[in-house]
């Protein structure tokens, strides 16, 4: 899948902010983290931050995980997150890594198009 097969020049990140169980960054990543790697990678998306040290400046955070990934049209986010390759991962994170959190997708910020 090409972003010219999209037709979209506007990146897409996703924000995950997840309380893992038991704060086992290791198992979380051996089992979950380091697999999904290369599915993020096929479908062109990049990890820009996977971190336990987010520093809260503002609001409450109850979460000791913070991932943020970058895919160059939100179409290919889309297709990774709601792919078959990783439902099985996102399933297990769900029930069994995590005690909770929240996932957003949003859509990259163009200066030259008003957002709406």
């Amino acid at each position: 899948m090409t972003d010219t097969e999209v037709g979209t020049d506007v990146p897409a990140y996703l924000i995950a902010r997840v309380s893992i169980k038991d704060g086992d960054v290791n198992r979380y990543m051996t089992e979950y983290g380091m697999p999904v790697i290369p599915i993020v990678a096929k479908y062109q998306g990049e990890v820009l931050v996977a971190s336990s040290t987010a520093a809260v400046v503002e609001g409450d955070a109850c979460y000791n995980w913070t991932v943020v990934l970058r895919f160059p049209s939100r179409r290919l986010a889309d297709a990774w997150y709601f792919s078959d390759e990783y439902a099985p991962f996102r399933k297990y994170r769900m029930t069994t890594l995590t005690t909770g959190g929240d996932v957003v997708l949003v859509d990259g910020f163009d200066p030259g198009t008003p957002p709406g």
